[in-house]
């Protein structure tokens, strides 16, 4: 029963009770991943019901039936949707299936006892460690979640523009305003509802659990997250937590502010991907140079070093619904949702593979030889059927070819040399990661005025921290119920956003190699769609869709997601 699975420091029993403790840690980590894993495979919100005999049982809630999918988002690997129809089956070949590895964290004590007159916004290092393992029940129910954590902690912070005032920065933002998740007025972050939703359930497990007593803000949550990922999806073992790991996190610092007045279009200070959408790739690779300068370093107010740091974030994670079905791709193999049982590997692989992957060390070279890529579709290129069989999938934006190789126009470029930070930290991974490490933190400070602490001491060292079941329930319940309802939304945001790209014609140049690889022959695909009158839209959502149209035709967008 429940009493057997309380720990208590006593010491005629230590020994004992560290057994019970790591047994009680492998069940709690079982149930909360089976319990997340039923409620996102089945497509339908979970609940929870308790047994006559203490035993947990889960029901789908009335009226929650999806469909078995929509797009590739809801399979793994491919949503096949026959002529005509809204829904599809999933097949085309199955990923590996994933065995996560029960999160072990070393044992740390919690202060019980403390006095809560008002909630603080400065948590113990007894909360943190708390909230570390409700982040790692998340990411090892869920692997797509620390790669998109890491992509709503740079939404969030990289709305800073350093000459105007008060505008953007990690401020929560992503997290509070409906807007900053509406594709009509901030189309740069489409789809990272997953994300903001999932952190909103852990946040309030988090404050509402009995140990805890706090009231953090938005802000400080999607920073600590991505640093989260970082961090958990490194070595020595990637997904696993251990005691330097946890040691790092305690470092962070907290205190950051949500702004009450946030304004959508503090995310055009975002960088996007199309600068140089529609001319040769010797005009698209500076235009997009240019785009991380202007973005990244004039606004952002990065180094070109800190900004290459920073773009190795794409070592995880794949570009979802971006480009539509069947073309999603991760930037490197090894981070694939699955690469591991334990998630995708945090490491210099991004950098490497830009280095000595790419066969071209220069702009004109790739222009002549854009292996491995061997689809150009204007602003970003895929490994296709001509490309090397082990790359196969991979997708990369013209801003991750900009930083592969040195600027032209020299010696007086319009942009800095980003390519000798790529080959520094394509040739050494510590040193990439403390370079991250040091970016990661400037980036998540961005916009904050005020003083930030870290986290305090524990009040109470009488009892050791852990989830009990109810927690984890209640913890994998809302997770799963905030992960169906986001993709509900994500569903929504594709049909809208397919609607304007039929309203454009796409010129796609498709390299189409024969059996040998040896001859490839280009070819424009023109790909038109006529769509029926609709009814007039109100002023305001009229206004959106011209500023969304706007956005999409400029080629200012950043529609991917990792």
């Amino acid at each position: 029963d429940d009493s057997r699975l309380q720990i208590r420091t006593h010491n005629a029993y230590e020994h004992k009770q560290d057994i019970i403790g790591k047994v009680r840690k492998m069940k709690i980590a079982s149930i909360a991943i089976l319990v997340y894993l039923a409620t996102t495979a089945s497509g339908r919100l979970l609940a929870t019901e308790e047994g006559d005999d203490g035993s947990i049982n889960l029901r789908a809630q009335e009226g929650t039936e999806t469909g078995c999918c929509k797009s590739d988002y809801d399979c793994g690997p491919k949503c096949i949707i026959p002529y005509g129809s809204k829904t599809g089956f999933c097949g085309g070949g199955t990923f590996p299936p994933p065995t996560p590895t029960p999160p072990t964290p070393t044992p740390q004590t919690v202060g019980t006892g403390c006095p809560c007159p008002d909630p603080k916004n400065i948590p113990t290092k007894c909360e943190v460690l708390l909230l570390i393992q409700m982040l790692d029940i998340a990411a090892a129910g869920n692997h797509k979640l620390a790669a998109q954590w890491l992509r709503a902690a740079f939404h969030d912070a990289g709305t800073f523009n350093q000459h105007v005032p008060g505008e953007g920065g990690a401020n929560g933002c992503l997290m509070n305003d409906p807007s900053f998740l509406n594709v009509a007025s901030a189309p740069e972050n489409a789809h990272l509802d997953p994300p903001v939703s999932t952190l909103r359930s852990i946040k309030n497990n988090w404050e509402n659990d009995p140990s805890s007593c706090l009231d953090v803000s938005s802000a400080d949550i999607i920073q600590f997250a991505g640093l989260f990922a970082t961090v958990r999806q490194r070595g020595p073992v990637a997904g696993v937590m251990d005691p330097a790991k946890e040691s790092q996190l305690l470092a962070f610092h907290w205190g950051r502010p949500d702004e009450p007045n946030c304004d959508a279009d503090w995310t055009e200070n975002l960088p996007g991907f199309s600068a140089g959408a529609g001319i040769p790739i010797t005009g698209r690779c500076p235009a997009s140079a240019l785009e991380i300068k202007e973005k990244m370093m004039h606004r952002n107010s990065f180094t070109a070093g800190e900004a290459t740091a920073l773009l190795g974030a794409h070592t995880i994670g794949l570009i979802r619904n971006t480009f539509g079905p069947g073309l999603a791709g991760a930037w490197v193999k090894n981070g694939e949702d699955n690469a591991t049982p334990n998630g995708p590997v945090f490491d210099n692989a991004y950098h490497d593979f830009l280095k000595n992957t790419i066969a071209a060390n220069s702009v004109p070279g790739f222009q002549a030889n854009t292996f491995p890529f061997d689809q150009d579709f204007g602003d970003w290129f895929r490994v296709s059927m001509g490309g090397p069989p082990g790359l196969k999938d991979l997708d990369h934006l013209d801003t991750d070819i900009a930083i592969a190789f040195p600027p032209q126009g020299a010696p007086h470029p319009h942009h800095p040399d980003f390519s000798v930070h790529t080959t520094a930290f394509a040739g050494d991974n510590a040193l990439f990661l403390k370079h991250f490490d040091h970016s990661y933190i400037k980036m998540s400070t961005l916009g904050v005025t005020v003083e930030l602490f870290p986290p305090t001491e524990c009040c109470d060292e009488a009892t050791i921290i852990d989830l009990d079941v109810d927690g984890v329930v209640s913890l994998i319940r809302d997770l799963g119920n905030a992960t169906a309802n986001a993709e509900k939304k994500l569903d929504l945001n594709q049909e809208v956003l397919a609607d304007f790209r039929k309203e454009k014609t796409t010129l796609v140049n498709e390299m189409i190699c024969d059996s040998t690889r040896m001859k490839c022959k280009s070819i424009v695909v023109s790909e038109t769609t006529t769509t029926k009158p609709a009814e007039s839209p109100s002023p305001i959502d009229q206004t959106r869709e011209t500023n969304l149209h706007t956005k999409l035709s400029s080629g200012g967008t950043r529609l991917h997601i990792p």
